[in-house]
């Protein structure tokens, strides 16, 4: 029987315990993801001084938030602001998106946004203030050429010196054409004369072919009659 009596106060302690509710991790500077936060980052790689698209939600409605790249640490600047490249504020769902250009302090190799909260109202039914929600994105890489389907694209962008001379090279190839090309009375002449002269030649040529058979046929025909002759004498 004291056994039993002392299991029953047992458990009658155990259940007029309160209960403690489970509080979110949180580190707004370096440390992991509030709870129930999330974010992605586009592209996957990205070239030096390119473009990053962000998206992040979870966040309290009215949120003001800074996004710093690696928790600010490459930004050689200090103070409470130091590092953070773009602030946003999050939306009446609890998102937000955006994108912004990298600093030329972010180098070459794998880097991530943090996205932390920095004011804004604080939510009636959570035990974490605003200020306490972080957010730590997807690494992504950053390389000399932007990388688009496993390939590396790096196509020459033309510059002014090239257009102009583009177009002189064009503006040369248009002025040896026409330098080439006849004027319209030249070409009407030559049309005219071509075919006349084509003409006398051919002419010329079958009148000496002509004139060299009839002194061929004459030569034949005077050859005849003198053997003619000279059989005849014989006879």
């Amino acid at each position: 029987m004291p056994c039993t009596t002392a299991v029953a106060v047992l458990l009658l302690l155990l259940l007029a315990s309160p209960v403690m509710p489970v509080q979110a991790s949180a580190d707004t500077t370096t440390g992991s993801s509030t709870t129930g936060t999330a974010s992605t980052v586009s592209p996957s790689t990205v070239a030096v001084g390119g473009t990053v698209v962000y998206t992040v939600s979870g966040f309290p409605r009215g949120a003001t938030v800074q996004v710093l790249v690696d928790d600010g640490a490459l930004a050689a600047s200090t103070g409470p602001d130091a590092g953070v490249v773009t602030t946003l504020h999050i939306d009446e769902d609890g998102t937000a998106s955006g994108a912004f250009e990298l600093p030329a302090y972010v180098g070459l190799g794998e880097h991530w946004l943090r996205f932390r909260a920095v004011a804004g109202p604080d939510v009636a039914t959570s035990d974490l203030r605003t200020t306490e929600y972080t957010n730590k994105s997807p690494y992504f890489t950053v390389a000399g050429v932007t990388v688009i389907g496993g390939a590396d694209q790096a196509s020459p962008v033309p510059t002014e010196d090239d257009g102009a001379l583009a177009s002189s090279s064009d503006t040369a190839t248009e002025s040896v054409s026409a330098s080439h090309r006849p004027t319209p009375a030249v070409a009407l002449a030559e049309a005219e004369r071509g075919p006349s002269k084509d003409f006398l030649l051919v002419g010329t040529a079958v009148l000496a072919v002509s004139l060299v058979v009839f002194i061929l046929a004459g030569i034949v025909i005077v050859n005849r009659r003198r053997l003619a002759g000279l059989e005849g004498r014989r006879s």
